[in-house]
């Protein structure tokens, strides 16, 4: 069985690799349908998301406060810094 999932994850992978364009077109198509027939719930969900990355975004500000001095006041003071350069993480990869 094990071998059998193992075949056909590889056999997935090389026919997405050699079909890219034949699977992009079909799911760009399928996506304008999708949106077309569910534009309300698409735009809800996309909202819901936003408030919920946007109240992430504000608690963690609030939580952690500022680095350098330790101010927790306002999180609309407080921006994401780089230590010597470096990114300590970017929001995308959380």
């Amino acid at each position: 069985m094990a071998r059998d999932k193992k075949h056909k994850a590889e056999y997935d992978k090389q026919y997405r690799k050699d079909n890219a364009e034949k699977i992009k077109e079909y799911s760009d198509k399928y996506n304008k349908e999708y949106y077309k027939n569910n534009a309300e719930r698409v735009r809800k969900n996309h909202a819901k998301y936003r408030e919920r990355r946007r109240d992430f975004v504000y608690n963690y500000k609030m939580e952690k406060g500022c680095a350098i001095c330790g101010y927790d006041k306002c999180a609309a003071a407080l921006v994401f810094h780089h230590e010597k350069g470096d990114k300590q993480f970017g929001i995308g990869n959380r």
